[in-house]
């Protein structure tokens, strides 16, 4: 499998949605929440977000402020 920077992305998003209780774990089928993961997860995201500023594609950077977005909103929400 050739993992590129999307696969990359949606990786750690989903996994900080789980965290963060919003989908089931893949593994267990149950909603488990960490939020202490899950903010870990999302500072990841951002340092990655912080390192590749003008080296993404416009789709790469879209996805990336999209998921961070979506992960700040879900866990403002849980907190």
């Amino acid at each position: 499998m050739n993992i590129d920077f999307t696969i990359f992305t949606k990786m750690y998003y989903s996994q900080a949605m789980v965290y963060l209780g919003k989908i089931e774990n893949p593994n267990t089928n149950q909603i488990e929440k960490n939020l202490e993961q899950a903010g870990i997860l999302i500072s990841i995201l951002e340092l990655i977000q912080e390192k590749t500023k003008g080296n993404l594609t416009p789709e790469e950077d879209i996805l990336l402020v999209e998921a961070l977005r979506q992960l700040k909103e879900a866990q403002i929400q849980e907190s």
